[in-house]
């Protein structure tokens, strides 16, 4: 019997292992474009020429089972014709790659490093343009990380800090309303699968926060639980549900629609919060210079994103 517990244990670590990592790679920033890269790109410019020293920096990945595919635009200049790029990742080994229009070039990330760097080497002669000073060479149209598990597979420590929080947020869920572990489990898995991959096309900082108010609201659950609950109180079960349902409810029209109209501002009201916010930035005071509105929306914002920006800073 305690060889089934073991092996059923280790079955929901497993599982957990192989969720968080399909939630992380669903929200990885994977399709980047030089007219989009997220900061990812130095010397490839918006209009996708690669110039001299160009780099690529991928951060938060694994050592093994990633790979970048390059696209080449199906335009290039005459000069590029037949031409051949020696690309690095870190200090390893170069891979001799030709620029085909139109193809991919696909190269392997197992370097031990990160961020990533994937330096590009062009081997062939730099053009420059009348009324154009730069030294170009070819363009590139997107580049996409992948693994051989369709997904890019993020470094192991946010895996396993991920895989944690899922296990523990169904264990106390399971306590809290004595359940069999499998169903809160696969509860639990489904709502972050779902919420990762939804925040995959909006923004993917929405679903760090998801996972963390799931998890504290199951710890709060079951502390609740533990503390309040009496033989003599049988209506805890059916009040814990509908507390339940509540919030979840509450929650869920809360956060969708968070991401409306990023990366651009429709609302007239958010520019106005938006620069107040960075007045005190600037001014390194709590003095927004606005108070058309309550000031707790704006100090509430400030306030979060210095705690957001501490926490991409830790991670980075």
């Amino acid at each position: 019997m305690n060889k089934l517990k073991y092996f059923e244990s280790f079955l929901y670590i497993i599982l957990a292992i192989i969720i968080a990592t399909y939630c992380l790679g669903l929200n990885y920033q994977a399709i980047l474009t030089p007219q989009n890269n997220f900061n990812k790109f130095e010397n490839i410019s918006h209009d996708k020429w690669v110039m001299p020293k160009a780099q690529i920096l991928l951060s938060g990945l694994a050592n093994f089972s990633n790979f970048v595919s390059i696209k080449w635009n199906d335009w290039q200049p005459e000069s590029a014709k037949n031409s051949l790029f020696q690309i690095k990742v870190c200090d390893g080994r170069e891979q001799t790659v030709s620029v085909i229009p139109g193809k991919e070039s696909v190269i392997p990330l197992n370097a031990n490093c990160d961020p990533k760097i994937l330096q590009l080497n062009y081997q062939g002669s730099f053009v420059s343009y009348p009324n154009d000073n730069r030294r170009l060479s070819v363009q590139i149209e997107r580049v996409t990380v992948s693994s051989i598990f369709r997904v890019p597979i993020v470094s192991f420590h946010k895996i396993a800090s991920l895989s944690l929080i899922l296990v523990l947020t169904s264990l106390f869920i399971a306590l809290a309303f004595k359940l069999n572990f499998a169903w809160p489990f696969l509860l639990i898995s489904f709502l972050s699968l779902y919420k990762y991959h939804l925040a995959s096309y909006s923004n993917p900082t929405l679903s760090y926060w998801f996972t963390g108010l799931i998890f504290i609201f199951a710890l709060g659950l079951f502390s609740a639980r533990n503390s309040l609950v009496t033989t003599e109180n049988k209506n805890w079960n059916l009040s814990l549900i509908v507390l339940v349902i509540i919030i979840a409810l509450s929650g869920i029209l809360r956060i969708n629609g968070l991401n409306f109209g990023l990366p651009n501002i429709y609302h007239p009201d958010e520019f106005q919060k938006y620069l107040a916010v960075m007045r005190m930035y600037d001014n390194n005071d709590l003095n927004p210079r606005y108070f058309w509105h309550p000031s707790l929306l704006l100090y509430s914002t400030y306030l979060s994103n210095i705690i957001i920006q501490f926490i991409y800073k830790s991670n980075n």
